[in-house]
């Protein structure tokens, strides 16, 4: 895409990265980060293929920018997010043929 549309990309990956960030488990619910991760992957599901593989070049190069930042105790929230991420536009770019 064009220049800017690749800043308003990378700028929501960064948003998407910092809010996977300050998310925490709970005792009331555990598994709220893993279902922030759900949600936050869906968004590859929802756009068109297009616009879905550009979001997700952009979230990749976030990810690789920060992950040597990430620390031990927040590194499985990180893997759940990549894992779903890459789930999510394998399923939107099979539903595209």
């Amino acid at each position: 895409p064009n220049t800017s549309l690749s800043f308003l990309y990378a700028f929501f990956a960064q948003g998407l990265f910092f809010s996977m960030w300050h998310s925490d488990a709970t005792v009331r619910n555990p598994r709220a980060q893993l279902e922030l991760a759900e949600e936050l992957s869906d968004v590859l599901v929802k756009l068109p293929i297009g616009k879905s593989m550009h979001f997700f070049e952009a979230f990749l190069i976030i990810m690789r920018r920060e992950w040597f930042k990430i620390d031990r105790l927040r590194l499985d929230k990180y893997y759940s997010l990549v894992r779903l991420m890459m789930r999510k536009i394998l399923v939107s770019s099979s539903y595209s043929r």
